[in-house]
């Protein structure tokens, strides 16, 4: 529908910051997915497959329409990884002569080839054949993602849009700049903080393919915090949009404990919390469990490495609420001290017959040393102070009392 297509741009946009996407819609304005950057994605190599990545009808196909002359050559010539001493190898192990015609090997054969391949000890494929998204363009990604969809649309929502002029790429694809109270690995986007924090896991081989995991997550702004969170999955850079709870790297996520890292975690469910999480895997083949590519296999493999990436990322996000909850905790002890300031500043004043206004400023400065304030405490109270004053229970508390009459 509607709003699948509008999901899958968004995600589309997100998982490829180099391009740039029109949506041309019907009786509304286009919208529009400004490119976060101009440099174009990593170009990927092209290389011959590893034998022990091969499956039985592939290896026979393979036999077939070869033009090598012997299993020797076909083995050397055909595959990665693959020496002629390796090739030679393997059909001993197979029980065949190495000069033996590719096309005259039978069925019964090329099994016994195919458990020969996986016994044999075989150098890794080459990884220069993948093409990640990286740390920095997926965090950039991220904050043009959020910069142009910072909550989930509903359909009325999308319908109702009011018309308005496309915003333009250049506004959009700008990162925000650092303000005041924003610490290291936050972004103010749309007037709101972001955490964000994203993680590439070195390339891995299973089953003799190549492939290599990335994960980001963005956490703040307005959204419910009494929601799960938002899953993002991607099979290189192509959003995964259906079938989320047969994926493998659904999985992954909710095997993570995440209430390691100061969020609430149902069993057998995605982490609670405001908080988008972005889950992607390039390889040259990626394990689906269907033909319609909708999610992937759970190979032990792969979930390690995703859990791996979330934990990393986790680690990271537990460190800033914590420094958040420090914030608070310091505020609340200044506002205790700040609270009594001025009363004892006036008795001070009247027992010692000194002027009040420096053992005010004394008390104010006994006040930030000893709650242990600093440049970055201090950055980060001046943010919770002012969210506390714009709270309802705040403005509450600021109303005059009435008198009784």
């Amino acid at each position: 529908g509607q709003r699948s297509l509008l999901r899958y741009l968004e995600q589309t946009a997100l998982a490829n910051p180099h391009a740039a996407f029109t949506y041309v819609r019907p009786h509304q304005p286009p919208l529009q997915f400004p490119r976060a950057v101009d440099v174009p994605p990593k170009e990927a190599i092209e290389i011959k497959p590893h034998p022990q990545g091969l499956e039985l009808g592939a290896l026979i196909l393979m036999l077939a329409e070869t033009k090598s002359r012997s299993l020797q050559d076909f083995f050397h010539d055909e595959f990665s990884r693959v020496s002629e001493t390796i090739a030679t190898d393997i059909c001993k192990a197979a029980g065949l002569k190495d000069s033996l015609a590719p096309h005259r090997v039978d069925r019964a054969q090329a099994e016994k080839l195919h458990v020969a391949i996986a016994a044999q000890k075989l150098m890794a494929p080459p990884l220069n054949c993948l093409s990640p998204i990286g740390d920095e363009l997926m965090r950039k990604g991220l904050i043009n993602f959020l910069s142009v969809t910072e909550t989930p649309l509903d359909e009325e929502g999308l319908e109702a849009a009011p018309p308005a002029d496309p915003p333009k790429a250049e506004a959009a694809a700008v990162p925000a700049e650092k303000e005041e109270g924003v610490t290291a690995g936050e972004e103010k986007i749309k007037g709101k903080t972001f955490f964000v924090s994203t993680v590439t896991r070195p390339p891995k081989v299973y089953r003799g393919n190549p492939f290599q995991v990335e994960v980001g997550l963005a956490y703040g702004g307005d959204w419910p915090a009494d929601k799960s969170v938002e899953l993002y999955r991607f099979a290189n850079r192509v959003p995964l949009l259906f079938q989320r709870g047969a994926c493998g790297l659904t999985e992954s996520i909710v095997r993570t404990d995440w209430r390691n890292y100061l969020l609430s975690h149902p069993k057998g469910a995605l982490p609670v919390g405001p908080m988008v999480l972005l889950v992607h895997i390039a390889s040259v083949w990626v394990p689906f469990t269907s033909e319609s590519k909708e999610a992937v296999a759970h190979y032990p493999e792969i979930l390690k490495e995703v859990q791996l990436a979330a934990q990393e990322c986790g680690r990271r996000l537990a460190a800033h609420i914590r420094k958040r909850q420090h914030a608070d905790y310091e505020l609340k002890r200044r506002s205790i001290f700040e609270m009594y300031i001025e009363e004892v500043s006036q008795s001070l004043s009247k027992l010692t017959e000194k002027a009040e206004d420096p053992i005010r400023k004394s008390l104010l400065k006994l006040s930030a040393t000893f709650t242990g304030a600093d440049a970055d405490a201090d950055a980060a109270l001046a943010l919770v102070a002012a969210k506390t004053a714009t709270s309802p229970k705040a403005k509450a508390k600021t109303k005059p009392a009435r008198e009784d009459s």
